[in-house]
């Protein structure tokens, strides 16, 4: 299964069209979407109906071939597009942000949650799954349901789910006498052997190490990951919530030792052992170096083995994955749930609930995992024959690596809080340029620490109005 960029943050481009619509004239009527049926069409409220569009081209055969039978055994209309992630992102922020309600069913995930929530975007799960006697939480990992859940309320229910898991082209590691790599040293040391000219023509076919490095929110899921192997968090204190930054006051700590020592090291790692386009690289070239074999090492994408495992790419006998190599502290992360929701301004919610329990389910899911998908989050699916026959990877101790993974994520390696988005493309881009070279390491965390700190006494978390700005110089005012 193959996953989009980090759905889980808002990019700044939808943070933008957010702005847009919020500060639009009240008295301006919303034009329909030519492309896209309206809950407000009257045939459509006249029977019970479900409205919403995804990008996930993953699920169209499962799409294509359950919705109508869903349609059959509930009476429910389901009317679905499958677009761009862009136009998909684009739409679905205006719609939440207008609270126009024309698509029932949303896309949120673990780390953009507390913002959507917060804004009043979703409708809390807790009342449908108590009337409803058949509901049974235990179909999912209880990880991933509780990565959805937000002050004590259940917003959504999971769907590509993963915590990170090291692949590598094990063929080339067994050729050149290189053992699987645990540490972050053995890692490098790793990636600095296999830069490979395959065909001695003075050209590089192989590079040593790939991962996320695009400015904006791409590789946050990642760098963060490592830092937190180095003992390093976000804010002081290791504080993970809105709530706990400001009862602690816990400023942030982006350029602490601890923090700075994983971020130089996964930008190091990127920077003299990656491709020279590596600094724009997303989730999608990541994939496309490994159908090529062109990668050594594609750090903690455990998502990315699916589509590495279908034997029309020809790479099942090269790679392999391996469990997160370990820090000085714990090991680096790279974990994401995302889910649907249900709109809160939906006219549907009681048919909503109906599908967004089908969609989510283990038969339609079933479907999901045939086309070799990792990122299953129903249990009896990712711990079943089919699943372990299509991804047969184990540990030392005989585990299967696609399943011991979860027990290795901590969700409080990157903080739940509503500015969570902003956050993370200003880290993102950050860690950008110091792969490109632009920016030392500690030049950008002392930048990052205080654009965050400034951004979040604006929003009313820090009470002092004294408090000087952390990179030791007086507060602008």
């Amino acid at each position: 299964m193959r996953v989009r960029r980090n759905i889980s943050i808002i990019t700044l481009s939808c943070f933008v069209a957010l702005l847009a619509v919020t500060s639009c004239s009240s008295k301006e009527k919303k034009q329909a979407d030519p492309d896209i049926a309206s809950v407000e069409a009257p045939d459509l409220i006249s029977k019970p109906n479900v409205n919403f569009i995804t990008w996930n081209e993953d699920y169209i055969t499962a799409l294509n071939n359950e919705i109508p039978r869903f349609e059959k055994d509930t009476g429910i209309k389901v009317t679905w597009k499958l677009l761009s992630e862009d136009i998909v992102r684009e739409k679905v922020l205006i719609d939440l942000a207008s609270h126009a309600g024309e698509f029932d069913l949303v896309l949120t995930d673990v780390w953009i949650l507390p913002e959507q929530v917060e804004a009043d975007y979703l409708e809390p799960l807790n009342k449908f799954e108590n009337e409803d006697p058949a509901f049974k939480r235990d179909l999912w990992y209880p990880q991933f349901l509780k990565a959805l859940t937000y002050k004590e309320r259940l917003y959504a229910l999971p769907t590509e789910s993963f915590g990170a898991a090291l692949v590598y082209r094990k063929d080339l590691f067994e050729k050149y006498g290189i053992g699987t790599p645990t540490t972050i040293d053995e890692l490098e040391a790793a990636a600095k052997r296999l830069i490979i000219d395959t065909d001695k023509d003075g050209k590089i076919d192989i590079y040593g190490a790939v991962s996320r490095g695009k400015a904006g929110e791409e590789p946050t899921i990642v760098v963060s990951g490592f830092a937190w192997a180095y003992g390093g968090t976000w804010f002081e204190g290791g504080a993970a919530t809105a709530k706990e930054i400001k009862e602690k006051q816990a400023k942030p700590s982006f350029n602490s030792p601890e923090f700075l020592a994983g971020f130089k090291k996964y930008c190091d790692i990127l920077r003299m052992y990656g491709p020279p386009g590596i600094k724009d690289y997303t989730w999608y070239e990541l994939v496309q170096d490994g159908k090529m074999g062109s990668a050594a090492i594609i750090l903690n994408a455990g998502f990315n083995v699916g589509a590495l495992d279908k034997t029309s790419i020809g790479m099942r006998d090269k790679y392999y994955a391996a469990l997160p190599v370990k820090g000085p502290k714990a090991h680096t992360q790279e974990a994401f749930v995302m889910g649907y929701g249900i709109n809160k301004n939906s006219r549907n919610k009681k048919s909503a609930w109906e599908f967004l329990k089908f969609i989510t389910g283990k038969r339609f899911m079933s479907h999901v995992m045939k086309d070799h998908a990792t990122s299953i989050a129903v249990r009896a699916h990712r711990e079943s024959d089919a699943y372990r026959k299509m991804h047969p990877y184990m540990t030392g101790e005989g585990k299967f690596v696609l399943e011991e993974n979860l027990n290795l994520i901590d969700w409080n390696y990157m903080p739940h809080l509503p500015e969570y988005s902003v956050i993370a493309n200003l880290l993102g881009t950050a860690t950008s340029e110091v792969i490109a070279g632009k920016k030392q390491p500690k030049e950008a965390l002392d930048q990052l620490n205080v654009a965050v700190y400034k951004l979040l006494k604006q929003a009313g978390y820090y009470t002092d109005l004294k408090e000087k700005t952390l990179d030791n110089k007086p507060e602008v005012k």
